[in-house]
C-alpha cells in the first residue's frame, strides 16, 4: 500500500475528478491549467489528514483555496469542513486559485 497522493483535486461541472501537485503531496509551479466557459462550476478539494487526539478528525493539508480574481472565478460555497471550495465562471480571463499563497490551479474562462 502507497501513502502517495496529490494534495488537492479538482473537477469541472461535477465531472471526473482531476488531481493536482505531486505524488508527495506538493503542489507545483506552475500550476495546473485548465479553460472553461462563462457559467461553469469549477471545485477544489484540498485532500484531508486525521486530527485530534485520536487522529480521526479530518482537517484539509492546506487552508481553503481561494480564488485571486472574483470578477473572472467568483467562490459561490465552502463545505467538508474548509476543505472544498466552489467557484463559479463569471467573466473571461484568468483567476488562480490559490491556497497559503501557492496556486492550486490557474483557470482560463473564455
Amino acid at each position: 500500500m502507497s501513502a502517495c497522493g496529490p494534495p488537492a483535486v479538482y473537477r469541472i461541472n461535477g465531472g471526473a475528478l482531476q488531481p493536482v501537485g505531486d505524488c508527495a503531496g506538493r503542489l507545483l509551479s506552475p500550476p495546473t491549467h485548465v479553460i472553461v466557459a462563462v457559467g461553469s462550476e469549477v471545485d477544489v478539494h484540498i485532500t484531508e489528514e486525521g486530527s485530534g487526539s485520536s487522529g480521526n478528525q479530518l482537517v484539509p493539508i492546506y487552508p481553503t483555496p481561494s480564488s485571486d480574481n472574483t470578477s473572472v472565478l467568483k467562490p459561490t460555497s465552502v463545505a467538508d469542513g474548509g476543505a472544498t471550495e466552489s467557484f463559479v465562471a463569471v467573466g473571461p480571463g484568468t483567476a488562480n486559485v490559490v491556497t497559503s499563497s501557492q496556486p492550486v490551479l490557474e483557470v482560463g474562462v473564455s
